[in-house]
């Protein structure tokens, strides 16, 4: 019977004492946090331009992290939502992470936020989003002749 009451303590000590971190509700673009958690590799800058309505965000992170997605919304960071729900991946033993993001046209500021085990590592870069009618006014002004010879 000892045992019994032992084992039931134990079992309510694990489930009580064992917290999830979960990510945050907004995050100020100054919190960086831990260092070597996460690398992005695409894009490969912090400023990239794209024709593209959509991009994957891809790199490395910590084995066993969780990469969640934020956007600026002109005072902070809030998670970025896609089809309803916040966007986050979990990071496998490779550590390699991919996820496509839709774009808004303009200026899209993201923030990946890489927690593992209580520790986070926040990253910054943004994305322009270019009109395609850039393309119609450049093949325009491509088909200008001026009658030089």
């Amino acid at each position: 019977m000892k045992w019994k009451i032992l084992c039931l303590v134990s079992v309510l000590i694990c489930m009580f004492t064992v917290g999830s971190f979960a990510a945050p509700a907004s995050v100020t673009s100054g919190d960086y946090g831990s260092v070597g958690y996460i690398t992005v590799t695409n894009p490969d800058k912090n400023y990239s331009t794209t024709y593209s309505k959509s991009v994957t965000v891809s790199g490395y992170a910590a084995s066993g992290a969780t990469v969640y997605v934020y956007v600026f919304d002109g005072e902070s960071y809030k998670p970025y939502y896609q089809d309803g729900n916040p966007l986050s991946v979990s990071v496998g033993a490779s550590g390699m992470f991919a996820i496509p993001v839709n774009l808004s046209s303009g200026k899209n500021l993201f923030l990946l936020r890489a927690e593992s085990g209580g520790a986070y590592q926040n990253t910054t870069f943004e994305v322009n989003l270019l009109s395609s009618s850039m393309f119609s006014l450049i093949d325009r002004l491509k088909s200008l002749t001026f009658g030089w010879k």
